[in-house]
């Protein structure tokens, strides 16, 4: 009996073990930071105005005039017209051609490069990044970059009903409804200013309880700052079985309530309709404000005093109960002011105070946001459908709805990562075609509409702030009033990506170790091996799990991803140094084009190898490439990143062996390139140093020197794959087998 308690033990033993490296396995799978497998831009030609040759390879291809005809129903006959009769400077001033949106991807990568590498101060350029990924993924990529830099999030989430017209699987059950929005919301905390960050969520009435719970446990009660109530409707539903659902909420918190203030909103003509002006006071219109307070004269007995009507000479008393609301030095203050009021003919018993307009700035926002102002959920789809007639996304916030939450926020950054048609980005756009603002706006969304709806709607809302039936509609004098704009979109690779590009790499050790007889010294090693640590082993250089060998080619590094139907993979390149950029939380100053060189290789006396090296403009002539990325990390330090190839590691000889020489051939290149040729962008500064510097490729490089030739003392030398590893994977192994 106790022999087979013993079996059953052991062998329950085995399975949990198992589980917990499958399930520790899955969590790596889940947690590690994802690739970039697409990145383009959108930028209007305006911005463009300086770089004819662009200009003249934008308007060669054929993909992206046919993009222009059907975004904004360009008639490309009168375009081709314009395009051979006028200058650059005239044709870019017309009003349908100025604000047109060039979309890199319809141009190869030599294009994107070289637009790219006009750009200063990349980022800071960029005026919003739409993400197609789920937004988990999303969220934790962007944790390095944006941390503690957002001042609004603002989410639409599922309100898991099943009926609500979202196109997120609804109908969770309550609790893993919850977890998932949790999970979320964490990392959306991180990304919020501490001392002025809020965050606004729209949900109903079926997990509104639930939903505070979840974001009280998040920010604390204490950073509750109110319930605001929605009116989506503007008519009641008699259908309805029980009650008219007429409203949603906003349920609203500061990261830190002690230090943030809502922005105030602007006063409505209903609402200034009380100021007059019957007096001509060369300040404006005012109102006649009360002169007496609640105060009672045992309360404020330094507000109780007589005041002389200047007209009538009566001194007047307050009463004892409701004192004045001004001691004698404010009264006085006020009458050399000329705020006080008698009245038309001076003659009133009561003297009232002059408040005026320009003294009483906005109106604190209310927790009642009527549809009046904001909109409802009929003027969302109306709106929507006025740039995409045949969009069949049905549940569209309101632009109203949503201009209102950024000027409550008084956000120059939001984030919405539950984005679904773009109407945050919208808003956005609106805001600052109204006051030439700087707001930015980041997308999240996974759905196929990313690019059937929210994409091209901010296509379509840089182009002209008025559509009809899809179509712009310019103003009285011509315009449409579109706006310079850049934006750029990337594509993550995702969690089922990950799992679909492991590979099995099971060496000759392992093979004799699992085929290793139940009898023999090595069993107990085997049954490890299989319960501990085999999936973690075998999957070392599997695609998705970062192959660093793969970096001797940094452009053709690949996977197979999915289709956002799921229904097929396509092998795609990976965007290594996009991913990277993110990785190290680089705020990206500049992004060079590839420079290309051919190198004649000699040997040195003691053996060393030595390149001289020269550059070239045809790419196919160039052996070599190097490109660099500059920009400043959290911490404020100046990077420089360098990728490059490694084509000597890379080649093979006549009977298919590589070249052991290849690394030393190639870093030899490197060190005539980097010291010597090649046009590192630093800072606006020759004197000013770089921090910190990342190179690809096992290398030998001990200290560069900057554009004087003068040694970098103070600068850090990384490898990328090294890098690239630890903040992949950072947070994602601490529970592993074999990890501390």
């Amino acid at each position: 009996m106790l022999s087979k308690m013993e079996v059953i033990r052991q062998l329950g033993e085995n399975i949990i073990a198992f589980l917990a490296q499958l399930e520790n396995f899955q969590k790596k799978l889940w947690l590690k930071k994802k690739f970039v497998t697409e990145t383009n831009y959108c930028i209007t030609l305006d911005r463009l105005a300086d770089q004819t040759d662009l200009l003249e390879q934008v308007f060669d291809n054929e993909n992206q005039l046919a993009d222009w005809e059907k975004l904004y129903v360009l008639d490309l006959d009168k375009l081709d017209h314009d395009y051979e009769a006028l200058s650059w400077e005239a044709f870019l001033a017309k009003p349908e051609y100025r604000y047109l949106m060039l979309d890199t991807r319809h141009f190869d990568e030599a294009f994107r490069a070289q637009l790219l590498a006009t750009i200063d101060d990349l980022d800071d350029q960029c005026d919003g990044l739409l993400v197609h990924s789920e937004n988990f993924q999303a969220l934790n990529l962007l944790q390095e970059r944006y941390k503690e830099q957002v001042k609004c999030i603002y989410i639409d989430p599922p309100y898991n009903t099943g009926g609500d017209g979202f196109a997120y699987k609804d109908q969770y059950q309550h609790s893993s409804w919850a977890s998932a929005l949790q999970d979320r919301l964490l990392l959306g905390r991180e990304l919020m200013s501490t001392d002025n960050g809020s965050c606004f969520i729209s949900i109903d009435d079926g997990e509104q309880s639930l939903l505070r719970q979840v974001t009280s446990g998040i920010f604390g009660d204490d950073n509750f700052v109110s319930n605001v109530i929605w009116q989506k409707k503007y008519a009641p539903a008699n259908d309805a079985t029980w009650l008219s659902d007429d409203h949603d909420f906003l349920l609203t918190y500061a990261k830190k309530k002690s230090s943030w203030r809502p922005g105030k909103l602007e006063r409505s003509l209903e609402q200034n309709k009380s100021y007059k002006n019957p007096d001509n006071d060369t300040r404006g219109r005012w109102k006649a404000d009360n002169y007496k307070c609640n105060k009672t004269a045992d309360e404020r007995p330094n507000l109780y005093y007589p005041i002389t009507n200047p007209a009538t000479g009566k001194e007047i008393w307050p009463n004892r109960n409701r004192v004045w609301a001004y001691s004698k030095e404010a009264h006085l203050k006020n009458e050399r002011e000329n705020r006080v009021w008698w009245g038309i003919d001076g003659t009133n018993e009561t003297p009232a105070y002059k408040r005026f307009l320009s003294d009483v700035g906005g109106m604190v926002p209310r927790t009642i946001w009527k549809y009046e102002d904001v909109g409802h959920t009929q003027d969302g789809i109306r709106q929507l459908r006025e740039l995409l007639p045949d969009t069949g996304f049905t549940s569209p916030k309101t632009i109203g709805l949503m201009e209102r939450v950024q000027r409550v926020s008084e956000s120059d950054l939001v984030v919405d990562y539950f984005a679904g048609s773009g109407t945050t980005g919208h808003a956005m756009i609106n805001l600052n075609r109204e006051d030439n603002g700087q707001r930015k706006y980041i997308l999240v969304e996974m759905g196929d509409y990313f690019d059937t709806v929210l994409k091209p709607r901010i296509q379509k809302v840089v182009y002209a702030d008025t559509w009809k039936a899809g179509s712009p509609v310019a103003d009285k004098s011509g315009n449409m009033n579109g706006v310079s704009h850049c934006f750029k979109t990337i594509r993550l690779e995702s969690y089922e990506d990950a799992l679909g590009n492991l590979a099995l790499n099971r060496q000759k050790g392992q093979q004799q170790l699992l085929e290793a007889s139940e009898n023999s010294d090595l069993n107990a090693a085997r049954q490890s091996y299989v319960m501990n640590y085999m999936l973690e082993v075998e999957t070392r250089g599997s695609a998705s799990l970062l192959n660093s060998k793969l970096f001797v080619d940094p452009t053709a590094y690949q996977l197979n991803v999915r289709s956002a139907s799921g229904d097929e993979t396509k092998a795609v390149h990976i965007d290594l140094l996009e991913t990277f950029n993110y990785l190290l939380g680089l705020t990206v100053e500049h992004i060079a084009a590839p420079v290309y060189f051919d190198a004649e290789l000699t040997q040195g006396e003691f053996g060393r190898w030595q390149a001289n090296v020269k550059r070239v403009t045809d790419a196919s002539k160039g052996k070599w490439w190097f490109r660099t990325v500059y920009g400043t990390n959290r911490n404020g330090q100046s990077v420089l990143v360098v990728w490059r190839n490694l084509p000597s590691v890379i080649a093979k000889g006549e009977k298919g062996a590589r070249d052991e020489k290849g690394l030393l051939k190639d870093n030899a290149v490197l060190d005539a390139v980097l010291i010597e040729k090649l046009n590192i962008r630093l800072t606006a500064s020759q004197d000013d140093e770089i921090d910190i510097l990342y190179v690809n490729g096992d290398h030998n490089i001990n200290i560069p020197k900057n554009r004087k030739g003068e040694l970098m003392e103070q600068a850090r030398i990384q490898l990328i794959e090294e890098a690239f590893h630890r903040l992949m994977f950072a947070g994602t192994e601490s529970d592993l087998p074999g990890k501390v």
